[in-house]
């Protein structure tokens, strides 16, 4: 879904809201038709591409760990894909900020 978006002025501007539901929605797409692990690439590499291309980009993401004790196996998979692409994400990203209950913390 990134790829079409790469047809823009390159300092436009770019708001991802939210992360959590773009996995999501890429899985469903997806149908089994990659292994998990070749999602996880697929994203990361569209990702890549995306923030290359584009210099002015928000990210939102929701947190979504809990302790709940049992997640059916979707859900185990999703919360893998999920947090690969966030850690990869925050890699490539120049200022990493999390918003808690009003609060701000600049972890990068």
């Amino acid at each position: 879904m990134l790829r079409k978006l790469l047809k823009y002025e390159k300092n436009d501007y770019f708001l991802i809201d939210s992360l959590t539901a773009y996995v999501l929605n890429e899985m469903f797409e997806n149908e089994n038709k990659l292994t998990k692990q070749e999602l996880i690439e697929k994203l990361k590499n569209d990702f890549k591409c995306f923030l290359d291309y584009y210099k002015n980009v928000i990210i939102v993401s929701d947190y979504i760990f809990s302790d709940f004790e049992e997640f059916s196996e979707f859900t185990l998979d999703y919360l893998e894909i999920f947090s690969s692409i966030s850690k990869y994400i925050v890699c490539l990203s120049d200022v990493v900020v999390e918003c808690l209950t009003g609060k701000k913390k600049i972890l990068k």
